[in-house]
């Protein structure tokens, strides 16, 4: 069952409408996990509320660092982890789920 799958995916990935596939399911993931982000909006709007200028051309200027910053400390996170996970599997093998299991656990 689980090799039906995995070439199922494989041969679906490799298609146009895999991409349509997967910016679906990363538009679900974004939704799902706004909740992650959301206490971050509040510094954003806390910080736009107290300045004194009202200037338009500077509002989207922090809100498009905000925005940039954001992306790149996910894009960063996401790096070390998938590396860091790679390794972690190369490294224990088959007791990779086993090890990962007890991390969960414990943290």
């Amino acid at each position: 069952m689980i090799d039906y799958i995995t070439t199922t995916l494989q041969e679906v990935a490799s298609q146009p409408i895999g991409l349509v596939f997967a910016l679906l399911l990363g538009t679900a993931s974004a939704a799902t996990s706004a909740c992650c982000a959301l206490p971050a909006l509040g510094i954003l709007v806390g910080y736009s509320g107290s300045r004194t200028t009202n200037d338009r051309k500077s509002v989207l200027k922090t809100v498009a660092t905000f925005v940039l910053g954001s992306v790149l400390s996910m894009m960063i996170i996401g790096g070390v982890a998938g590396f860091i996970g790679q390794v972690a599997q190369s490294t224990l093998g088959h007791y990779w789920k086993i090890f990962a299991g007890i991390v969960a656990i414990f943290l």
